[in-house]
């Protein structure tokens, strides 16, 4: 007999009746999203760089431990995300900026989250892009979310 291992309900103090409640459960489940340790989501504050490199890492699963990181500002990268942007980095998600740095605890923008997912995209899987993209739609205004947009792109 074998055990069927289910996902973890994960419920957070500030998501309960938001507007984009359902897709921040679904992303959570899949494991492309999470909160934080205070037990909150903040669903509407802005996605950070550092957090958008988890988010693209944990939704396309790169191999290894990722590339050596040479941002000027590479010691503002927390431990959290250090390895998540090492391989974001490697995968070709991310380069930084023209000037050497990453800005990590800044707000990422939609053309940042665009560029992003348009780089490597010749090298991804339809099953790895679609869980990306779908996760960047409902990110697309910081974790405000997306409306219908998600509907299109799942």
């Amino acid at each position: 007999m074998f055990a069927v291992e289910q996902a973890p309900t994960v419920s957070f103090s500030d998501i309960a009746g938001h507007w984009a409640e359902t897709d921040i459960q679904k992303e959570i489940k899949s494991g492309i999203i999470n909160g934080y340790a205070d037990g909150t989501f903040k669903p509407d504050a802005m996605v950070t760089r550092a957090e958008f490199a988890v988010m693209l890492t944990s939704a396309s699963k790169p191999q290894g431990d990722g590339a050596s990181l040479s941002f000027t500002d590479e010691a503002k990268i927390a431990a959290w995300a250090r390895g998540a942007v090492a391989q974001a980095v490697q995968a070709g998600f991310i380069t930084g900026d023209k000037d050497g740095t990453f800005r990590p605890n800044d707000p990422i923008t939609r053309a940042e989250m665009q560029s992003s997912l348009r780089k490597p995209r010749a090298s991804l899987s339809q099953a790895i892009l679609k869980p990306a993209l779908r996760t960047t739609t409902i990110l697309r205004l910081g974790r405000k979310g997306a409306s219908s947009m998600c509907s299109r792109q799942a």
